[in-house]
């Protein structure tokens, strides 16, 4: 932008009136990056047992789909405001009949001109003893599924999420990031143990193989190179990231007559999800808007929002 100067002030903000000058509003758009990321689904709940003749049964089950991860641009204006929620993770299932985790829930932002970016809450991880049903949940990533018996259940789909411009505000660069969940598979050599299937992450699906769960992976942020977004499997648990799937428990065979549940691990809760607003810093070093948690790195400005605070605002008051 040119500058006005006047001796050694600068009045590129400024009005004169009544022969005073005053600082006024200066609205100067400027591109801000958005990054919405959904709670991760609960982790599902499997077991192992020794039945009357001694012969090894499992009911396996799936982990969390990770939460939908969306980001792109947009172009922020003077005085504009947005309402933001964050997604909060989903409960992880017990085993039991009909048993199973809850999905996450979807992080959203809404602004004036129907602007509104939705990522979808990860998809629940199955767990084992469920009956008829054995699927894994749809959602943002989709979750694992479970097995009982000889039978597998069909994994979630990835719905991952969902974004419009509406009619005065410039997006640009958009994409929505989720895979699905996998199915069990059968350990090698051990006829009838099957392995826990990991729930999809926002960067590749969730798979089983050679006796465990395997995560679907994450995805990296490029305005700030962290990974978020990670399936519910083999991950090193939910308190690393936002958005991550709850890892399914795992089993454990008991050596007993009958089949109590018992199991090493219990299975986890999906993390929150997360919404962050970044851009370049103001002209003065500060940030040029409210709401969530503003940290500033190397010229430029994060706000952070995080769940369990209801509905949040952000509100531009300064554009240079």
């Amino acid at each position: 932008m040119q500058r006005l100067i006047l001796g050694d002030k600068d009045i590129s903000n400024s009005l004169k009136i009544d022969g005073k000058y005053v600082n006024v509003p200066f609205n100067q758009p400027f591109s801000a990056s958005i990054l919405l990321v959904a709670g991760g689904g609960g982790g599902g709940q499997s077991y192992e047992f020794r039945t009357d003749d001694s012969d090894l049964q499992v009911d396996s089950a799936g982990g969390g789909g990770a939460g939908g991860m969306v980001y792109g641009d947009m172009v922020l204006e003077f005085k504009q405001s947005f309402d933001i929620q964050v997604g909060a993770g989903g409960v992880q299932g017990i085993y039991g009949d009909n048993q199973s985790s809850n999905s996450g829930s979807r992080s959203i932002i809404e602004g004036s001109g129907s602007f509104e970016v939705i990522a979808n809450g990860g998809g629940f991880g199955k767990s084992g003893n469920t009956g008829t049903d054995e699927d894994g949940g749809d959602g943002g990533s989709g979750g694992g599924a479970a097995r009982e018996s000889a039978t597998n259940g069909t994994p979630g789909v990835a719905t991952s999420g969902s974004f419009t411009g509406g009619s005065i505000i410039a997006i640009d660069n958009f994409q929505a990031y989720g895979f699905d969940g996998s199915a069990p598979t059968n350990c090698t050599g051990q006829q009838q143990r099957s392995a826990n299937a990991g729930g999809g992450g926002a960067g590749g699906a969730g798979s089983s193989t050679v006796c465990n769960a395997v995560s679907g992976i994450g995805r990296t942020w490029p305005v700030n190179s962290l990974n978020y977004a990670i399936g519910g499997g083999n991950n090193t648990g939910v308190s690393d990231g936002f958005g991550f799937g709850g890892n399914p428990g795992s089993y454990l065979d008991n050596n007993v007559p009958v089949p109590p549940v018992t199991s090493i691990t219990p299975a986890l809760d999906g993390s929150d999800g997360t919404v962050i607003i970044a851009y370049d810093s103001a002209a003065d070093g500060g940030p040029k808007a409210t709401g969530g948690t503003i940290t500033q790195v190397g010229g430029t400005t994060y706000h952070t929002f995080v769940e369990g605070l209801g509905v949040q605002q952000f509100f531009v008051y300064k554009t240079i």
